[in-house]
């Protein structure tokens, strides 16, 4: 069976047999017979005539008769054959444009993006999905090229090996992110295919295209409650278990230190024994925000306990450090907690440590910035403690 036959049966010999024998029958009845019939009759009427039959010339005649017979049948032969093939080649090219067309069908209402270009990317066909997706009608992305729905998220060098892979004359798998007519965004899945001529030429390009938008927002959740606290937003300990070790220690291949802060407030048991638990969270979420308004996007805050925070500062050297922390202190001491019916001040403890090219995980700066911390909790609080500084002590 060919490639898209669909609930088309093979033929067999005796099939071809009976469609072969009933066009020589037509042809025979129209064109052979007749013929003959005639030429007969000629031929008779020749034998019972003396004077052809004394003529010296008459075998000639009668010879040239059978050939002109067996010219018929040949000439039968031909026509029959050329009318056979003729009428199969009509009811395939008849076959070929109804499987076409269920196909364009298929393609037009197929629930993914579909768009067809010519072998300069230039929009030949999209299907109704693409409309309905992206905003464009096909009238204003005919003769354009997909770079419309270019958001100049992606990084240049996916569209490089994009190119790289689908000029060679292979399939392309990938995400996009893509940008709608009405400036909104979203997430496709991608294969992309060249399509070639008989040479081996490249004459098209043909994308299917799947909206996953949905599907990312959902897996992006899903990853941000495993990964974050949903009291605070800050990261919570499996973030820090999994990725962040890995990720902070990278940054020391730039040739820069960085720095672990280990926050803790002061007497937070006194909030939550005087005011209740609810206000506690109230506390906690509120120094979050605070701590995260203070610190850069690549900068990771991770609530390592109960009232205990993590800080992980990436590109950042001793002062810029021990400034930062002191910034955070005081904006704290001078943050007011406030609802309808509290208003809470509150200090915290924090302990630094940088972190070195020599440190063999994080645990190791974690343990010298709690060092830190401890030392400044016993030293009256409402201080910042650099390791650094009091190891010796």
């Amino acid at each position: 069976m060919k490639k898209y036959d669909f609930n088309m049966k093979d033929v067999s010999f005796k099939e071809y047999f009976v469609r072969f024998f009933i066009v020589g029958l037509i042809a025979s009845i129209i064109i052979l017979l007749p013929s003959l019939y005639f030429l007969n009759i000629y031929q008779v009427q020749l034998n019972n005539d003396p004077a052809f039959i004394n003529d010296k010339n008459s075998s000639d005649i009668i010879h040239l008769l059978n050939v002109l017979k067996i010219g018929l049948i040949l000439v039968w032969l031909i026509i029959t054959t050329s009318v056979y093939l003729f009428l199969r080649q009509r009811n395939m090219i008849t076959y070929i444009k109804k499987i076409r067309d269920i196909m364009l069908q298929g393609i037009e209402k197929n629930p993914s993006v579909a768009v067809l270009t010519d072998s300069q990317g230039n929009i030949i066909y999209v299907n109704e999905t693409f409309e309905k997706v992206t905003g464009y009608s096909y009238d204003e992305v005919y003769g354009k090229t997909p770079r419309i729905l270019k958001s100049n998220v992606m990084p240049k060098e996916a569209y490089e090996e994009l190119w790289k892979t689908i000029l060679s004359g292979k399939s392309w798998e990938g995400e996009f992110y893509n940008r709608c007519k009405d400036g909104s965004h979203y997430w496709a899945e991608a294969r992309i295919s060249a399509i070639l001529n008989k040479k081996g030429q490249i004459e098209h390009f043909f994308a299917l295209q799947n909206d996953v938008t949905k599907t990312k927002m959902l897996m992006e959740r899903v990853n941000e409650l495993a990964t974050k606290d949903p009291l605070t937003g800050a990261y919570n300990r499996n973030i820090y278990n999994s990725q962040l070790p890995e990720e902070q220690l990278d940054k020391l291949d730039f040739g820069h230190f960085s720095s672990a802060l280990m926050i803790d407030i002061d007497f937070f048991k006194k909030v939550n024994d005087n005011y209740g638990h609810q206000v506690g969270d109230f506390v906690l979420e509120g120094l979050a925000k605070v701590i995260h308004e203070n610190i850069r996007d690549y900068d990771r805050l991770i609530r390592y306990g109960g009232e205990e925070f993590l800080l992980l500062l990436g590109d950042s050297d001793h002062n810029k450090t021990k400034r930062l922390a002191e910034r955070i202190r005081k904006t704290i001491e001078d943050y007011h907690f406030k609802t309808d019916e509290i208003d809470i001040s509150i200090t915290i403890s924090i302990g630094v440590s940088l972190i070195k090219p020599t440190d063999a995980d994080i645990e190791e700066v974690i343990g010298r910035a709690d060092k830190a911390l401890y030392y400044a909790k016993h030293n009256g609080r409402n201080q910042v403690s650099c390791y650094e500084k009091i190891k010796n002590l």
